[in-house]
């Protein structure tokens, strides 16, 4: 079975919604399922956090909330391996050169990464400024919106996400749509 497309108000295709769903399983290890749009299904454990958010759900909030098309999820949903994406991720964030492959842009990816490791600022301005210096260091630009203002939303979103991550009991799950 395939996800829906959306359609706006006016019946105009909005977009391809990829499915995906995070589940807290309450013991060593939760999983993520993903349905793409071509009906291909996977699926991938990462070690249990316990109530700290999994790192592919916050490429979530980033990808959707600052409209980034070619980060972790966008490229799965093009059919980039996972395997191939969470090392490269791995290597972004030890600020290692990631491995490249033809055809894969991964320009967003590390942007993503870069907003990530800002986060970890105290405030909304702190946030920004790492974020500019990690995008520096990596010779990619800011991702087009992010300014202060955008991060305290941000920042929330993430608040709002981990509150219900943390209110799961174990097996069950976030279903969450994503859009190319």
């Amino acid at each position: 079975m395939r996800p829906a497309e959306e359609t706006d108000d006016e019946g105009n295709r909005s977009g391809v919604v990829v499915e995906i769903t995070f589940t807290h399983t309450g013991g060593g290890k939760d999983w993520v399922y993903v349905l793409r749009d071509d009906g291909t299904a996977l699926r991938w454990p990462w070690p249990s956090y316990g109530t700290e958010l999994p790192h592919d759900l916050l490429h979530y909030v980033v990808e959707t909330r600052l409209g980034i098309r070619r980060g972790f999820w966008g490229l799965v949903a093009d059919g980039v391996d996972f395997g191939y994406l969470s090392r490269v991720a791995d290597q972004i964030d030890a600020g290692v050169e990631p491995d490249r492959r033809p055809g894969v842009k991964l320009a967003e990816l590390v942007q993503v990464e870069c907003v990530l490791q800002g986060l970890q600022g105290d405030t909304d301005a702190d946030c920004l400024r790492l974020v500019r210096k990690g995008c520096e260091q990596h010779e990619v630009p800011v991702p087009r919106g992010l300014t202060e203002a955008a991060v305290g939303l941000l920042r929330a979103k993430v608040r709002d996400l981990a509150a219900r991550w943390q209110q799961l009991a174990a097996g069950r799950s976030l279903v969450l749509p994503y859009r190319r």
